[in-house]
């Protein structure tokens, strides 16, 4: 069996020359994290973030634009299903589906957040399975 460094393991090569992965600093990694995290509560925190690091570009910057793109399509889906239900409880006194149908959006993303703030901590870009890139 070969020993193999880590630094190695990490970057992919095999053999001693090989450097380790540089990973953002850790103030990069927490406000890539809070931009994910804070989709729990809405684009706002994303918003803010994405808003005053857009220029430096980086780590923080492409997460904070990922995390927003993100959080725009789950309003975008949100406020369709509410606005299904709202229609629903008028034409026919029940909207049921429509409003189970927002919960699902909303906890949805809630969860994909969180998993985007996990990979944002430990130093990797996060790219949510669907996602309207309306920010460029």
């Amino acid at each position: 069996m070969s020993k193999t460094p880590i630094s190695s393991l990490r970057s992919g090569r095999s053999g001693s020359a090989s450097s380790p992965i540089q990973l953002p600093s850790v103030r990069a990694r927490r406000w890539a994290g809070l931009a994910h995290f804070g989709g729990i509560i809405g684009l706002v925190p994303a918003l803010f973030i994405w808003f005053f690091v857009m220029e430096h570009g980086g780590f923080v910057a492409e997460d904070a634009k990922s995390a927003l793109n993100f959080r725009i399509t789950v309003m975008a889906g949100y406020l369709m299903f509410n606005g299904m239900s709202i229609a629903a409880a008028a034409a026919f006194g029940s909207s049921s589906v429509f409003s189970l149908l927002g919960t699902i959006v909303w906890a949805l993303g809630a969860a994909l957040s969180v998993i985007g703030f996990g990979h944002a901590w430990n130093g990797h870009h996060y790219h949510y399975p669907f996602t309207l890139d309306l920010v460029r």
